[in-house]
């Protein structure tokens, strides 16, 4: 059928959230203000360059269990 049987779709868990969705999401982790990002990824081992990429996304979304 010409599909790659190891590739897999991307899954929802590396989706991007839209900038209302991360601080909604941070403030209900309990990380508010303008170091929000930052302070979040200081506390769960990433890079705390204050971007939320893949990886601070992917996170998120693992700590509110979706």
């Amino acid at each position: 059928n010409g599909v790659c049987p190891y590739e897999t779709p991307k899954t929802t868990s590396n989706k991007t959230m839209s900038k209302s969705e991360i601080k909604k999401n941070l403030a209900a982790l309990g990380y508010t203000g303008t170091n929000a990002i930052a302070e979040f990824q200081r506390d769960n081992g990433l890079i705390a360059d204050g971007v939320a990429g893949k990886r601070t996304v992917k996170k998120i979304r693992e700590l509110l269990g979706d």
